[in-house]
């Protein structure tokens, strides 16, 4: 007999209804429509079943519906419509399908809804949200694992889901906790997720101070530097989870966010000893820059 739906708790503002049970799942604040999340057989849509190397696919099907397949994982189908997930059945590597549907899959759904997610780690400052985006081994897990230790609350490290109004950009929390590779020895293994420590879980959207994109880690990091508007849109665009036909609709976002925020390019110090002070480094600029961005906007739409 199939399960019934249950509240399972919120997901990037929306209140998630599930087959099953979710473990990195908070109960934090829901303004947006419900998501659901049905466990079926999807084998249907298997391509990548026998493929020897990692490999995912993003596909539209003819009813307009997604399907996200990752090898070996199965295949999510998507459907905007409903806001429904249809997830593989769950097998014994329950904490992988989990991660691939809340981290990977639910993005692109909410993509098809125009909302903009993006690839990074969400930091509260404790006036607003710094957003540290960039590709896998940049440092974005590490360094929301050190703000999280030295006292911030984190809203996420691989995926926060931003919504713009009239007064500015919000940043929406991703799944709890941080996933790091560890091993006894403290040589570099198999990526697993970690609780945070206590009182560091920011559960509630908060607004977008600034956003930091990643370059590659060098031995003494790099200044900060500002990026004109359609640089900043194009590094938005290049950590945006969304299907390719999806990107169109994402672009006004990715313009209203770096018209409300600054967007800027770094690279952090290599070494983890170091992260602490990267960490208020960059914290401290992103509050200034943020200041000096709306005060400079202010400026320029008072002048007209």
């Amino acid at each position: 007999m199939k399960a019934a739906a249950t509240l399972r708790g919120t997901l990037f503002g929306h209140p998630v209804v599930s087959d099953v049970a979710l473990r990195w799942i908070d109960h934090g604040t829901a303004t947006q429509s419900t998501l659901r999340i049905a466990v079926a057989d999807t084998t249907e849509h298997y391509r990548l079943a026998e493929s020897s190397e990692p490999t995912a696919d993003i596909r539209r099907l003819e009813d307009g519906r997604l399907v996200a397949e990752a090898s070996g994982f199965g295949a999510y189908v998507l459907d905007a419509a409903s806001m429904t997930v249809t997830a593989p059945r769950v097998g014994a590597r329950t904490a992988v399908w989990e991660h691939t549907l809340l981290n990977w899959a639910i993005p692109f759904l909410l993509a098809d809804t125009a909302t903009l997610v993006l690839h990074g780690a969400a930091i509260d400052t404790g006036v607003g949200t710094m957003l540290v985006i960039g590709p896998s081994t940049r440092g974005k897990t590490t360094f929301a694992a050190t703000a999280a230790r030295i006292g911030y609350r984190v809203l996420g490290e691989d995926g926060i889901a931003i919504r713009c109004d009239d007064g500015g950009a919000t940043a929406f929390p991703g799944p709890p906790g941080v996933r790091l590779r560890h091993r006894a020895d403290g040589t570099p293994g198999r990526k697993r997720a970690s609780a945070l420590p206590k009182g560091t879980r920011c559960q509630e959207p908060t607004r977008l101070l600034g956003v930091l994109a990643l370059l590659d880690r060098t031995e003494l990091g790099s200044d900060v530097m500002t990026l004109s508007k359609p640089q900043a849109i194009a590094a938005l665009r290049a950590n945006t989870l969304a299907a390719t036909d999806a990107m169109p609709n994402l672009y006004p976002l990715m313009a209203s966010v770096a018209g409300f925020a600054p967007v800027a390019k770094v690279s952090l110090r290599n070494g983890l000893e170091h992260l602490e002070s990267e960490v208020h480094r960059l914290v401290s600029w992103t509050i200034g820059a943020s200041f000096a961005y709306k005060a400079e906007q202010h400026l320029s739409v008072s002048g007209r």
